[in-house]
């Protein structure tokens, strides 16, 4: 989310935020600020989203086991809707 929105604001021109550098630092000594930034930011951005929706499958994939594992637990008679 971040690197997406450093992103963003690099393209719009906004090179600093509140005295905090946009860009890529990569180490005390080394950083790509500028335009320059913009492809490494979006890669990293795409990569982290894809990230994200791999667990958030495996999140509802675990939730629905459980929530069948819980309707084979309880008898129907107990279940008040």
């Amino acid at each position: 989310m971040a690197s997406g929105i450093a992103s963003i604001s690099v393209i719009l021109g906004i090179d600093n935020i509140a005295g905090i550098q946009m860009g890529v630092h990569l180490g005390p000594s080394y950083s790509i600020a500028g335009w320059k930034s913009v492809p490494i930011l979006l890669i990293v951005a795409i990569i982290l989203g894809g990230i994200s929706k791999f667990f958030w499958s495996l999140l509802r994939k675990y939730f629905a086991s459980i929530s069948s594992q819980y309707r084979r637990l309880v008898p129907k008679s107990n279940i008040h809707i």
